[in-house]
């Protein structure tokens, strides 16, 4: 969708245009969502023209919370797999075991659909409060330390309620 006028990225248009685009990119089933769009739509949720996720149309807003927590799940997926286990340390014998990077949308879904209605409600949140990043959904393995990333042991937290279950974690090892 073209932007026409003197503004030149969408998030500095008015509102009503904010809300236009949104309407329209997120009335196509096709629309997913990569590190360029996901900039520019918290970008107009954090814009002065005060957007909030109620000026959508429902399924517009029902699209963008389950794009958003399906690229917020890949993410957190990714951290975990090429930055946490087995390399870092202590994830030394931890093995991300939640399938091929290419399937694991549809692996979530099929082993743990009771995680896509709390990440999206999570994500629901985190948009809701401006994209604050303690919000965040974030996948956590329950189990603690040493524990695989498993269909069976993982579960989708706020990013605040992970850190302070990890640091909780840490100081109980250290005592």
């Amino acid at each position: 969708m073209k932007i026409t006028g003197t503004k030149r990225y969408i998030w500095d248009a008015p509102k009503e245009r904010q809300i236009q685009y949104l309407n329209y990119l997120f009335s196509r089933r096709s629309t997913t969502i990569d590190k360029s769009r996901y900039r520019v739509i918290k970008n107009i949720f954090q814009s002065a023209s005060g957007i909030k996720l109620d000026d959508l149309d429902t399924t517009a807003r029902k699209r963008l919370i389950m794009k958003l927590f399906y690229f917020k799940f890949k993410n957190s997926c990714s951290n975990a797999k090429y930055v946490r286990a087995g390399k870092k340390k202590g994830y030394e014998n931890v093995k991300f075991l939640l399938g091929e990077w290419s399937s694991i949308i549809r692996n979530l879904k099929k082993y743990r659909p009771d995680l896509v209605e709390l990440g999206i409600e999570i994500c629901r949140k985190y948009i809701e409060s401006g994209f604050a990043g303690e919000y965040a959904p974030v996948v956590h393995r329950i189990g603690g330390k040493g524990t695989d990333y498993e269909w069976n042991n993982i579960t989708i937290i706020a990013k605040k309620e992970h850190d302070e279950l990890t640091k909780k974690e840490r100081q109980g090892q250290n005592n």
